[in-house]
């Protein structure tokens, strides 16, 4: 990640947190995964989203542990063996069954509309695109993401790799026609390049959008509970209090999304997902829609 990205973190923490301090001793190490990539700045967001969570309860501190190519089922693998606390990810039967959930949908619902991110000079080609032609065209995701698996049972070409650092290598490399990515993410990522320096070839489409629920939602061992609850509570509080969406909104990742008015005119694509089997609430202020 940049140095101004580091900068803008920085300065959201200060905002936002009001932070307590405790005796080093008496701190429970939270262990999360590092970022995937230079351009994983969601990575943030989800670190700072569990401290919003926790800042009631002073216990608790987060640790980023030093992990080399680390893909999703890695990383799930080394929660079943408690050598991480927690992960954020999102749900399909397996990791439900397997692991306690901390039922709270972490960006209420973002995550499950896809805007593709293309090449800039593939714009009049999505311009002409209806539906059956956009299933023609290769769409890259990650191998073990729920999302390759849910664009395939609704007819859609994938294109499946191993690490998120690859698929936008893939994207301007031309192995796939777009990337399809979470309104919670997408402009950050994007942005992150222009802070590298890197070709502004990649542009956001955001005249059409591919909807599935597929809520995001943070993984703990089964062993445990206290974790589970002490996250549980402080998001619901964060939902009841209107901080979640608040956080959202000002957050450096997912600030430009807002506001979702703007979208009301995208041409959305409903998909269907075969592999949710999770109850979470329903109530609407757990979910944003546009």
């Amino acid at each position: 990640m940049g140095k101004l990205y580091a900068r803008i973190f920085v300065l959201f923490a200060m905002t936002f947190f009001t932070f307590s301090v405790s005796a080093e001793d008496s701190l429970v190490d939270i262990r999360i995964r590092p970022p995937q990539s230079e351009n994983d700045i969601s990575h943030h967001f989800f670190r700072q989203l569990i401290s919003a969570a926790l800042v009631d309860n002073s216990g608790y501190r987060v640790v980023v542990e030093p992990i080399d190519n680390l893909t999703q089922d890695r990383g799930f693998q080394l929660l079943k063996q408690k050598r991480l606390d927690l992960y954020w990810a999102g749900v399909n039967p397996l990791r439900v069954n397997q692991f306690r959930v901390v039922g709270v949908p972490l960006t209420m619902g973002l995550l499950g509309y896809r805007l593709p991110v293309i090449k800039r000079k593939d714009i009049p080609l999505f311009n002409s695109l209806d539906e059956n032609q956009l299933k023609g065209l290769r769409a890259c995701q990650g191998s073990q993401w729920p999302d390759s698996d849910i664009l395939e049972h609704n007819g859609y070409r994938v294109t499946r790799a191993p690490k998120f650092k690859m698929m936008y290598r893939m994207l301007s490399g031309g192995r796939c026609h777009y990337f399809p990515r979470g309104l919670n993410e997408v402009y950050g990522e994007v942005s992150s390049f222009e802070d590298l320096g890197r070709p502004d070839d990649l542009i956001v489409y955001e005249r059409l959008i591919l909807k599935y629920r597929l809520p995001m939602v943070f993984f703990v061992h089964k062993d445990n509970e206290h974790l589970a609850m002490a996250l549980e509570q402080g998001l619901k509080n964060l939902v009841d209090s209107g901080r979640l969406k608040q956080f959202l909104i000002e957050h450096p990742v997912t600030q430009d999304a807002f506001p979702l008015s703007r979208f009301s005119n995208s041409q959305l694509l409903e998909l269907d997902n075969p592999l949710l089997n999770i109850d979470l609430p329903e109530d609407s202020k757990y979910w944003l829609q546009f």
